[in-house]
């Protein structure tokens, strides 16, 4: 429990709102300075706030902030399966069948992305059939072996060039199972995963990220092995790549447990670190930053972090941000029939709200059909939901509201006034007195509007902290009237609820970790939902448009 230093004080809490006892490790701005030092980080925010809030810990390193700003990345499923109609190649497939029939495809797929404001694609550069989009010197199961391009095309090549060209960030995904390769579930395959991998960042760069998947099975022998030196994986990405994200089966971004694009209601970007003692961190192997909480081992049971299971047994979390991802069709690869009818405004709504509203980076998934281009119904779809969130966020309603706080820090320091969470900047916030975990912000928007949706924000740069809030408005009978109920706001949260008209509305911290912090508060109007029931507006995975197939 970090005995010895002073870079960190211990306050002990009883968070009922977690399900057990917790000892949170809550660390001074000069703690998280050193330890962002050690990272070789630059946190400006943190710089900046002498005698202000101290930071909390568990913290986003740099990759992982970098990746809750990108917000949304494009997914796309292009291999041997757009061809034969399967969602999973048994790695049998002829590589002949791989045959795309349009040029310039790829030019094609990255001016779709950079229109409806994707920053990074995630390609996959082989999926579990083994087939590579790139002639690999490794294998011959490649683009090599087939006909298209006369056995000279290389599809990595020409996305990699478009990406570049229109300044949007690569993303592989490289399937770790491989049905085809017969050296998988020995060391050989290891060496020649990691093979490749070096190649994707050295010959098809620069590389943002990798999306590892966690599909797993035996391939056409029987081999003991444990196949994946997951370790060494990330060694490589590290040293090639050192500002990449690495996620699912990686160390900077998690899943939300389903592939319907539905995030945790209760959104805790925790979860329990590879490492068991806080030791490691006075012997300085573990950056300080990365200290959570330590649990009372005899308290470990029940449910923490949003509705995961309890960490018998560990100590210490660490941060990790939530990506929640889906297909606009009914399967991750295009083909011929109804399952490949895109899903309707209303499901992609509320996919967006129901992933970007619940504090992750929405992933959504596109496949080319037979000639290698989106189909015009994709285009059409993807368009369809990117104007229409446009609309909906255009107008900020409690821009030049006049916003006030029951509580604030240091006796109304102006650097931390109620005014900071209307000024559009994640880095500046509002912040709650010191280790009181309530408060109410009110805001009076001047004159009556009508609002459906509200979007609030912390700085999670400083730690995710509130643990359960209300939104309310001040009806017509001068009482304060909820609109909506629920526990954890993150990187941010976006909620709709049935059309309200009213002056004043205020959000009211009920419970946290520790200070709260707000970086953001907005009220919109959506024209386009009109549902009355305020349950209708909670996405289910039916809703959003589940697959049948259960997993990537």
């Amino acid at each position: 429990m970090m005995q010895g230093t002073n870079q960190a004080h211990v306050m002990r809490r009883g968070l009922r709102w977690l399900g057990v006892g917790v000892t949170a490790v809550v660390l001074t701005a000069s703690a998280a300075m050193s330890a962002a030092a050690e990272r070789g980080e630059v946190w400006d925010i943190i710089r900046q706030l002498e005698n202000g809030p101290p930071a909390v810990s568990p913290l986003p390193t740099d990759v992982q902030l970098k990746y809750h700003h990108l917000e949304k990345q494009m997914f796309i499923h292009f291999t041997v399966n757009n061809f034969t109609g399967q969602e999973w190649g048994d790695g049998n497939e002829d590589p002949n069948v791989f045959a795309p029939t349009s040029q310039n495809f790829c030019q094609q797929w990255v001016r779709v992305a950079k229109e409806n404001g994707f920053k990074v694609i995630s390609l996959t550069a082989k999926h579990h059939d083994g087939f590579c989009l790139w002639p690999s010197p490794h294998t011959d199961h490649s683009v090599k072996s087939t006909k298209w391009a006369d056995g000279k095309g290389d599809i990595l090549r020409e996305f990699s060039d478009a990406c570049n060209k229109q300044g949007i960030g690569i993303n592989y995904y490289l399937s770790p199972w491989d049905r085809h390769d017969k050296r998988y579930g020995t060391e050989a395959y290891n060496d020649y995963f990691t093979d490749q991998l070096v190649e994707l960042m050295t010959e098809y760069g620069p590389v943002a990220g990798f999306w590892f998947d966690g599909a797993f099975g035996g391939s056409k022998d029987s081999r003991n092995m444990s196949p994946f030196d997951w370790p060494g994986y990330y060694k490589v990405i590290r040293r090639y790549a050192p500002a990449a994200f690495i996620e699912m089966m990686g160390p900077d971004v998690g899943g939300v447990g389903n592939e319907a694009g539905v995030g945790r209601e209760e959104n805790w970007c925790f979860e329990s670190s590879p490492y068991k003692t806080p030791s490691r961190v006075r012997r300085g192997k573990l950056p300080v930053a990365y200290i959570g909480h330590t649990y009372d081992k005899g308290a470990a049971a029940g449910v923490v972090a949003g509705g995961q299971p309890s960490y018998k047994a560990v100590e210490l979390l660490r941060y990790m941000p939530r990506e929640a991802n889906t297909s606009i069709l009914r399967g991750w690869f295009w083909r011929r029939g109804p399952r490949s009818q895109p899903k309707s405004p209303q499901q992609l709504r509320d996919l967006h709200f129901a992933s970007i509203g619940r504090g992750c980076t929405m992933m959504l998934n596109l496949s080319p059909d037979k000639t290698g281009r989106f189909p015009e119904d994709q285009v059409a779809a993807l368009k369809q939901l990117t104007d229409e969130i446009d609309t909906i966020f255009a107008v900020n309603l409690a821009e030049g509201a006049t916003i006030t706080a029951d509580k604030s820090w240091g006796d109304a320091d102006p650097r931390f006034s109620a005014e900071k969470a209307l000024d559009g900047r994640q880095a500046t916030y509002w912040a709650g007195q010191d280790q009181e975990v309530t408060a109410t912000l009110t805001l009076d928007l001047g004159k009556k509007k009508s609002v459906n949706v509200f979007e609030l924000r912390e700085p999670v740069q400083m730690g995710q902290r509130v643990g359960a809030h209300r939104m309310e408005y001040l009806d017509d009978s001068g009482k304060w009237s909820a609109l909506h109920a629920s526990k954890t706001i993150g990187y941010r949260r976006q909620i709709r609820f049935p059309a309200v008209t009213a002056q004043k509305f205020r959000l009211v911290i009920e419970d946290g970790r520790t200070t709260p912090l707000i970086s953001g508060i907005g009220l919109y109007w959506n024209p386009y939902d009109k549902r009355t029931n305020p349950k209708d507006y909670i996405p289910s995975k039916t809703e959003t448009g589940t697959r049948e197939e259960g997993a990537i």
